[in-house]
This record gives C-alpha cells, structure tokens and sequence, in this order.
C-alpha cells in the first residue's frame, strides 16, 4: 500500500472525533476500508478526506463492536446511490 488516510481516531463514547477508521491506498488510488465507525459520518470522513466513494474495492470490520461496524449500514445505504 501507498499511503494511510485516518478518517477517524477517536474511541466508542466520543462526541468530539470519529470513531477510529482509516483506509490504505494503493498506487493506483484503490483503498481498503478497516472499520467504518459508529455511524452516518463516515460519508462525511470520506468525503472531507477527498476519498472517492468508487474506489473502495475492499472493506475490513476488525470486530463487531458498533463503534466499528455500524456506518457499514450507511455505506450499504449510499452505495445504492451509484
């Protein structure tokens, strides 16, 4: 992988950062996706961070705490869009 983009960092009870997630691109501007966060915002994280919504090919839940999996839901959900 080329580069990490952190989209988030902070922990299950945060009001003030995203939940921790990032994404690892390649050099072709390809990402895999590790975790989603705790909610809607992660569209948000994407797009502040200039991450195109199409180029993620992959996405890794590294466990099921809904600090971590739950913007899965709203990235199914906005993908029904394209």
């Amino acid at each position: 992988m080329e580069k990490l983009n952190i989209l988030g960092t902070g922990h299950a009870m945060t009001l003030d950062c995203y939940n921790t997630c990032f994404t690892l691109e390649n050099n072709e501007g390809e990402h895999i996706l590790v975790d989603t966060g705790g909610g809607l915002q992660i569209i948000k994280q994407l797009r502040d961070a200039t991450i195109d919504f199409r180029k993620i090919h992959n996405i890794i839940l590294s466990h099921k705490h809904t600090d971590h999996i739950l913007g899965m839901f709203w990235i199914i959900r906005y993908a029904q869009n394209f």
